[in-house]
């Protein structure tokens, strides 16, 4: 690093005023004034990180309560050193924990979430959607237990502590909220919004736009309709009424507190867990459940993932074709006709989308399913297409 680089003026005039100060109270306002970025661990003092380069301004020896202002006496110029997410011996304690997780400092981001089976195919294509905001979003990966990204993969180092979860089974749930409760308890970024995606999802505009359309959203886009006759079967009381029972897609896209409100919860998943048996898709039902009966105005009842779900299938949804046209078309939808509310609703009415109080708006940010090959078609789109 050269002394002619300003980034190191801002970490040299700290440590003047430092030893000015004597140590004296500097609070969080005063380092993100000058650019800091301050985290924080559940257990221990917090740390006050800059990151420039491959190094870290660090400074130690802090005294005060975590997410409070700090004192502290001397600083240490470290390597930069990668993440690595704690390993709980159960997830009981790592859900207590991400219960009581601060909100660290610094840029809000969207933190996405991938339940996955190992290999990314359109790791391509998140590439160049990400790029150049780095400072905007982070990532975590629920891969199979013991699935390792190869280096200079875009996940490497970003796969989290995971355990098999099979199809149609609690585990899914389960895997979704050790993501949340990792992205939670990370201490490097303020992590905002909460992301579900799969291995065939593809974002179908630009990262300013997603930003922007989460950003200023008040609510989650979680899908939750109440769900046609067959999903009645089971007894939903004393915990909750029958007429609060909700379904819709796993693959949604949540604010921080409602990310806390699903790792936060006993009751609920216990009662899924000891009754839901018969016509129960966990994860198109928990979670859904949840957030209605917690916070029913708190979420848009709809999602920001485009599917296909508007003909006879398997259990799987339509794949999508990776054209110009398709694209465009998802894009212009400002009315939710063909998602799960259109296979399984008790009324398959479809309703207008709407963003920030304003109908119609734009649905979707993301669509689900294109098959691995997709990938090299869609690069290939003009870049007008896909806005990135």
């Amino acid at each position: 690093m050269s002394s002619k680089d300003p980034k190191i003026w801002h970490w040299m005039a700290l440590l003047v005023m430092v030893i000015l100060t004597g140590g004296s109270v500097i609070t969080f306002s005063n380092l993100l004034d000058a650019g800091y970025t301050v985290i924080s661990t559940s257990s221990q003092s917090p740390y006050l990180v800059h990151a420039f380069d491959n190094y870290r301004v660090v400074a130690q020896n802090l005294t005060q309560s975590r997410c409070e202002g700090v004192v502290f006496s001397k600083f240490k110029i470290l390597k930069e050193k990668t993440y690595n997410p704690k390993k709980y011996k159960d997830d009981g304690h790592l859900l207590r924990e991400a219960s009581q997780a601060c909100t660290p400092p610094g840029t809000p981001r969207i933190a996405f979430l991938f339940l996955v089976r190992g290999h990314i195919p359109h790791e391509p294509l998140w590439k160049r959607y990400l790029q150049n905001h780095e400072g905007k979003y982070s990532l975590y990966v629920h891969a199979a237990p013991g699935y390792i990204y190869p280096k200079g993969s875009l996940f490497e180092c970003k796969e989290i502590p995971s355990k098999p979860c099979p199809r149609f089974s609690p585990r899914i749930v389960d895997a979704h909220r050790r993501l949340l409760a990792q992205a939670l308890l990370d201490p490097r970024y303020n992590n905002a919004w909460f992301v579900n995606v799969c291995e065939s999802t593809i974002p179908i505009r630009s990262f300013p736009f997603a930003y922007h359309y989460l950003m200023t959203s008040p609510v989650s886009f979680v899908e939750s309709f109440y769900p046609n006759a067959n999903y009645h079967s089971w007894n939903t009381t004393p915990e909750f009424n029958r007429t609060d029972l909700r379904k819709g897609e796993l693959w949604m896209a949540i604010r921080r507190e409602h990310a806390l409100t699903v790792v936060k919860d006993a009751e609920i998943h216990n009662k899924f867990l000891r009754d839901c048996k018969r016509w129960c898709t966990w994860d198109e039902q928990y979670v859904q459940t949840l957030l209605h009966i917690r916070d029913p105005s708190g979420i848009a009842e709809r999602t920001v993932m485009y599917v296909d779900w508007n003909f006879p299938h398997g259990g799987s949804p339509k794949t999508l074709e990776a054209t110009p046209h398709k694209i465009r078309d998802v894009q212009s939808r400002t009315r939710d006709m063909d998602g799960e509310r259109h296979d399984t609703a008790f009324n398959k009415t479809s309703y207008d989308c709407v963003h920030n109080g304003v109908s119609p708006s734009p649905c979707f940010l993301f669509a689900r399913k294109f098959k691995p090959e997709a990938t090299k078609p869609l690069l290939a789109l003009n870049p007008k297409y896909l806005g990135f």
